[in-house]
């Protein structure tokens, strides 16, 4: 049994390989939570995250946007709170974070730090 489910992954295994860069995900990607609301929206080129992905909460409300490029954060990550309000804000460069700020549920800032 075993060497039917080998050849099995095998032959799915070269049929990829002979399709090259069709294994890589390009362009905009959903993924879903199991009832089939929208889990995430992310933007991809040559299998990397390039671009702005969304995350959002079970419910459907945006949880957080964020800024890629080849695969690491680079720009704003932006979190929400429920009422839609901006919680935190981060600043990326390179995958590395430069700035921090959070705000309460009215907008206020209570919190920043910046230079890591």
């Amino acid at each position: 049994m075993f060497p039917r489910y080998f050849l099995f992954f095998f032959l799915i295994f070269l049929t990829g390989c002979a399709a090259g860069q069709a294994l890589l995900r390009n362009g905009t990607v959903t993924t879903y939570y199991p009832d089939g609301t929208i889990r995430a929206v992310s933007t991809y080129e040559n299998g990397r995250l390039n671009g702005i992905r969304r995350n959002y909460r079970a419910d459907g409300s945006l949880a957080s946007a964020e800024t890629y490029k080849n695969n690491k954060l680079d720009g704003f990550k932006n979190t929400y709170y429920l009422n839609d309000a901006s919680w935190r804000t981060e600043l990326y460069s390179k995958g590395k974070c430069i700035e921090i700020v959070e705000y309460d549920q009215n907008g206020r800032m209570i919190f920043e730090r910046q230079n890591y």
